[in-house]
């Protein structure tokens, strides 16, 4: 996600001059070297250099150390700077933003896309407000004047929210990449329908992510493994429906779900969908 504040920004009318710093220099250099209009991109040897008279701060580390690197930043930066951090848990880090000193502005956000977005008018990026909410919407809807931005009222709601949304959807898709890795997967596709394309399609995604992004949204949020336990518990229900053939347990559960569902949200819509997106495939 460095790389890509990188490229949007050098992209920018009038570009800023964009300070990177990164532990593995030799890959920001072939990052840096990448992006076009990279004369706006200085390559810097110390988080301090990278810092010290930005007017805005973003930091991309993994989440177990983003709290550290706050305050590493934060030791160096001027008065009156953002610094933004961007991980997909908040907790500690959270906290880190609410104790700074308060010459510098915190942003908390979540962007709800990864690197390879092409298309930013599909950029939706989360806040959770630190200090004044107005203030800090304002402030990213200016760094990113094509994003849709959703507030989230405190990280607790953004950890529940982003454990279902992302830690038990690459969990399920990780369990399903597993089974496909010892099958054939090409025959497979070549005979499948919409529905196994999509899937395998997403599966197929997330195994892109780096390792420790995954392991975090798995493990660092403190409410991801409630609804794995949960998800477990469903799972061993159904398979013990299946082995007792009790086809109308089975069945009793398929039609409550689909009325659950179906007060949130026209299933039949989202049927029509997928055939909509499958076909831009």
């Amino acid at each position: 996600m460095g790389s890509w504040l990188m490229k949007y920004f050098s992209k920018k009318r009038a570009g800023p001059l964009i300070r990177a710093y990164d532990i593995d220099s030799h890959s920001l250099n072939t990052k840096v070297g990448d992006i076009q209009s990279s004369g706006h991109i200085k390559i810097c040897t110390t988080i301090e250099e990278s810092v010290k008279s930005a007017d805005v701060v973003f930091v991309c580390v993994p989440v177990q150390i983003t709290h550290n690197v706050i305050e590493l930043c934060v030791a160096k930066m001027r008065a009156g700077s953002i610094i933004a951090e961007i991980s997909s848990v908040k907790g500690t880090n959270f906290n880190a933003l609410q104790k700074l000193p308060t010459f510098i502005r915190p942003l908390s956000i979540h962007p709800m896309f990864g690197p390879g977005l092409r298309d930013n008018k599909c950029m939706k990026i989360l806040l959770v407000p630190v200090r004044d909410k107005d203030i800090e919407v304002k402030i990213l809807a200016e760094l990113f004047e094509e994003a849709l931005i959703k507030v989230v009222p405190g990280p607790k709601k953004h950890d529940r929210a982003i454990a279902l949304v992302l830690g038990l959807t690459y969990l399920t898709n990780i369990v399903f990449a597993r089974i496909l890795s010892s099958e054939d997967l090409l025959f497979l596709k070549e005979i499948s329908g919409k529905t196994f394309g999509l899937q395998s399609l997403l599966c197929e995604s997330v195994l892109t992510d780096e390792p420790d992004l995954v392991l975090a949204l798995l493990k660092e949020n403190r409410f991801a493994l409630g609804y794995f336990e949960k998800y477990a518990k469903e799972l061993s229900i159904i398979i013990r429906s299946l082995e007792s053939k009790n086809n109308q347990a089975i069945r009793k559960k398929l039609i409550q779900t689909r009325s659950d569902i179906k007060k949130q949200n026209d299933i039949q819509l989202s049927y029509e969908k997928m055939y909509e997106i499958a076909g831009k495939l």
